[in-house]
């Protein structure tokens, strides 16, 4: 038993051989295999990533087409129709020189001036909504800080505005529009039917939320809550802050009123 044959030495070693061999061959399928894998799945990702790139890439041309389009039309306004009103409006002061002897038409000519001044106004806000560079919280909040100065300087109500936020952030042309639509709306109620002499604006960031809140010392709400949400104000307030992702909130306080406007914040 001690004694093997050369032949069967050698059969024996060529048989381990081949099964190496082969075993080593499986390895070297197995790694090509695997590499292989691999790159398939890294040529899929960069095809998956080289998609999303141009995707991406035509959202951003599509975005510049808009903001170039913005910028178009804030020009065309202030260039052609600006022009326009201001001509309308000094055909309206030469007549109103040259007919004084007539008071009927006067009124009308009065009434016709200030019409004129309104759409100027209300040109320069369109104007300044479509300008790309004021899709900015910071640029919103000092046009809301110049516009409530100018409305209240024609009352005998004191504005108190403040701001306590920092960050420039960007607040998007549906979320400004919206936003500015309750501004108004709040400010033009309170200048109608508050009967208040002071108003007070803050603009803060709680918890996650941006706030704006307005309070003013008048004669406040009905403290039935159907009441107040009947009101076609307050419901298309609650509409357009709902478009948004946003709330508006009237809390019951011992004087006066205060309308809270909170919307979803992310630097």
């Amino acid at each position: 038993m001690k004694f093997i044959p050369d032949e069967i030495k050698l059969t024996y070693l060529i048989s381990i051989f081949v099964m190496m061999f082969f075993v080593g061959f499986l390895i070297f399928l197995v790694f090509i295999y695997n590499k292989r894998q691999l790159f398939f799945h890294q040529q899929q990702k960069l095809r998956e990533s080289e998609h999303q790139n141009l995707l991406l890439q035509k959202e951003l041309e599509k975005q510049k087409e808009i903001e170039n389009e913005r910028v178009r039309i804030s020009s065309d306004m202030h260039d052609d129709i600006g022009a326009r009103i201001s001509a309308l409006k000094l055909q309206g002061e030469f007549i109103k020189e040259n007919y004084t002897h007539d008071a009927a038409l006067q009124s009308e000519l009065e009434e016709l001036l200030n019409t004129t001044s309104e759409m100027t106004v209300a040109m320069r806000e369109m104007i300044w909504s479509l300008k790309t560079e004021n899709d900015f919280l910071l640029n919103f909040i000092d046009f809301t800080h110049k516009y409530a100065s100018d409305f209240f300087s024609r009352s005998k109500m004191k504005l108190h505005f403040n701001n306590n936020i920092k960050d420039n952030i960007p607040l998007y042309s549906e979320v400004r529009r919206n936003l500015l639509f309750c501004y108004k709306e709040t400010l033009n109620n309170i200048y109608k039917h508050s009967q208040a002499s002071d108003v007070s604006i803050l603009f803060s960031i709680d918890a996650g939320q941006l706030k704006l809140e307005i309070y003013d010392n008048g004669i406040g709400m009905p403290a039935n809550s159907e009441q107040i949400s009947s009101g076609n104000g307050i419901y298309n307030m609650q509409n357009r802050m709902n478009n948004i992702a946003g709330r508006l909130d009237i809390p019951q306080i011992d004087n006066g009123c205060k309308l809270v406007f909170t919307l979803p914040f992310s630097k």
